[in-house]
């Protein structure tokens, strides 16, 4: 079947574990792309914190392609559910002559809010993330949606903290029940339901 099978992927660190598996194929005549896919049905990353609990996601799966012709790669679908979060990812990055380009698509579905910042990578914007996990204590993300596109010029001003055009960069969100600390001495607002767009 000119296919790589992947079987039994196990990502284990502390109270954390991956369990996948999936299939890659290499490129043919037909097609010029490297094509992969790979599924979990078992993923759990430990709590980080006292009072925090595990998240589990009880799906998890990921479609990609990679054409070396045009050094681009694609992400065409990372899916994740479980009981407390859901959410897909698409994006694409090719190189350019002006450097490395991002397209990124995203949505999430009612969530757990905690959970879902927790989910945050944290290699990006890591201070951001470092304030809104200390002092966002509950609540629920009804809905969000992120929409990137940088081209290499913007991509490295990102990168380096800098800021990105407006219209490169469009959110939405809506919460409820939230609960936040913004100001020391301040006692919590609670039961916060809020819409916002982000640029």
């Amino acid at each position: 079947a000119n296919r790589y099978d992947v079987k039994n992927i196990q990502l284990l660190a502390g109270g954390t574990h991956m369990f996948a598996g999936g299939w890659v194929t290499p490129p043919t005549v037909q097609q010029a792309a490297w094509v992969s896919h790979f599924e979990s049905d078992d993923t759990v990353f430990e709590a980080e914190r006292p009072g925090e609990t595990p998240i589990v996601l009880d799906r998890a799966t990921l479609d990609a392609r990679y054409l070396s012709d045009e050094s681009k790669f694609v992400l065409d679908r990372l899916a994740i559910h479980g009981p407390k979060v859901s959410g897909e990812l698409s994006a694409e990055s090719a190189s350019g002559p002006a450097g490395p380009t991002l397209k990124l698509k995203m949505n999430i579905g009612v969530s757990d809010l905690t959970d879902i910042l927790r989910l945050w990578p944290s290699f990006i914007n890591a201070e951001v993330r470092s304030w809104c996990i200390a002092h966002i204590h509950g609540g629920q993300l009804q809905s969000g949606s992120l929409a990137i596109d940088w081209d290499g010029p913007t991509f490295y001003a990102a990168l380096h903290k800098k800021g990105a055009p407006p219209e490169s960069v469009h959110g939405e969100f809506a919460t409820h029940g939230v609960a936040i600390d913004l100001l020391p001495g301040v006692p919590p607002l609670t039961g916060l339901d809020a819409t916002g767009v982000i640029t």
